[in-house]
């Protein structure tokens, strides 16, 4: 229905056929509006006046304040009024509509000429779907141009895969402990094999620390190079050289 000289309120659902046919009721207005004002002057004013004066009012009601006038639709979920006259996207190519006054998102789009069937609300709390017509398709949905797109829902995960994507998380990092310990036993026998090999005496000092040690390792000399005096006793020369140099450090 009419709800003033500067705004036309619609049902939804016949708000694109208020559209298309407002030129044809604002041409109805204007000249009912100038047909009133010539009557009036008549009898007051020479009649070419009269129709001047009338044409140029009714010219400007329809062309100049009832053109351009908004067409209001409420949102059939929140209630609140929604101007036609927002600039808006198209929901088949992403057009953006800035001429709508000529092209709103109640008629269609001005570049790929897609009809919406359907505008999202976008007051604060609502962004639901107005239809635009009763084919009430889940899709294509014009929305306003400075409101951000629509988030996607998220996809709701399976228990049961979340728990076996958590089994082959712990799995792996198993692995790679395991991974971890047996580059650390390479990385220890690449070592021997680079380190110089000891002496005898380094690896004599390694073993004697007490006065007991000693000992035992001058009874394993006897024992080792009993049939070959001189290479037994080299080798005591040198257990009883580090005793003397534990002696020392003592």
């Amino acid at each position: 229905m009419v709800s003033g000289l500067t705004t036309l309120t619609c049902d939804r659902l016949t708000a694109r056929e208020w559209f298309k046919m407002r030129e044809l009721l604002n041409g109805v207005i204007g000249t009912g509006v100038g047909l009133i004002i010539f009557f009036l002057l008549l009898p007051v004013s020479h009649p070419l006046i009269a129709v001047l004066i009338s044409g140029a009012i009714g010219y400007g009601i329809c062309f100049l304040l009832l053109d351009k006038r908004a067409i209001y639709i409420n949102c059939q979920h929140c209630g609140k009024i929604i101007e036609t006259n927002t600039p808006w996207i198209c929901g088949s190519k992403g057009c953006r509509n800035e001429n709508v006054d000529d092209f709103p998102f109640i008629y269609r789009c001005e570049h790929c000429g897609y009809y919406p069937k359907a505008y999202v609300c976008h007051h604060t709390g609502c962004s639901k779907p107005i239809y635009l017509s009763k084919d009430e398709q889940g899709s294509g949905f014009a929305r306003c141009a400075n409101a951000p797109p629509p988030e996607k829902p998220k996809p709701v995960k399976d228990p049961h895969e979340a728990e076996v994507a958590k089994e082959k998380n712990e799995i792996e990092i198993i692995r790679l402990k395991v991974d971890k310990a047996k580059l650390s036993v390479e990385l220890k026998d690449h070592e021997k094999v680079l380190a110089p090999p000891k002496t005898i005496e380094e690896i004599y000092r390694g073993i004697v620390k007490t006065d007991i040690d000693a000992i035992r390792l001058h009874a394993y000399i006897d024992e080792e190079f009993k049939n070959d005096e001189t290479t037994r006793e080299k080798h005591h020369l040198w257990v009883k050289a580090i005793q003397r140099s534990l002696l020392d450090k003592n």
